[in-house]
């Protein structure tokens, strides 16, 4: 009798050890799930929410969205009258060059059709100037997106560059020191370049 109540006690020790592992199992794999719902939401909420964006998409969200935003947000504002020069000029020219193309466009058709050009140009010549303005305005709209794409390209890397240290704290020394190593057995005429990159606290 003694030894069944001592199997019958063992035995629910037995449960209750497996049971406690089981739940302490369960529970960290509920955890862990859990932690790793946190960090997705949080992810989440870190690309949707502007105030945790780094400085460089900061800069390079608001110069996709207005030209030379991105530029004064790093605080490089003299660069933003640089962007509108240029963009100008070559939005000028894309509606010049459009509005002659579709001058000698028609004067070229008035003249196949047995006309009279109102510049005394032949079709030959007038087809060569339709050409020539539809390759400068096609010219012009590739410039503006160019200009258009290192206005974000420039904001980006500004904002990188912001984060750098630049100052006079930093030192760069080169070292040449006569003969390797030993071991490496090299002869007594070779050198060993060795550079130094110093940052200094004050």
């Amino acid at each position: 009798m003694n030894n069944f109540t001592f199997s019958k006690r063992m035995t629910f020790k037995y449960c209750i050890i497996i049971l406690s592992l089981v739940s302490i199992q369960c529970f960290a794999q509920v955890d862990s799930s859990s932690a790793l719902f946190q960090n997705k939401e949080i992810k989440k909420r870190s690309f949707l929410s502007i105030k945790h964006w780094s400085d460089p998409k900061k800069a390079s969200v608001l110069s996709a969205i207005l030209p030379g935003a991105g530029q004064v947000y790093n605080k490089r504002y003299w660069k933003v009258p640089v962007i509108y020069g240029l963009e100008g000029l070559l939005i000028y020219s894309i509606i010049q060059q459009n509005e002659n193309y579709n001058y000698y466009k028609t004067e070229l058709i008035n003249v196949i059709n047995g006309g009279i050009s109102n510049d005394g140009y032949s079709a030959q010549q007038l087809s060569l100037l339709k050409n020539q303005s539809k390759k400068w305005r096609d010219l012009s709209i590739a410039g503006s997106v160019l200009v258009y794409v290192l206005n974000i390209i420039d904001a980006n890397v500004d904002a990188h560059l912001k984060t750098f240290d630049i100052s006079d704290n930093l030192s760069f020394q080169i070292k040449i020191f006569p003969d390797f190593p030993k071991h490496l057995n090299y002869s007594s005429t070779t050198y060993m370049l060795s550079f130094h990159w110093k940052i200094i606290d004050k």
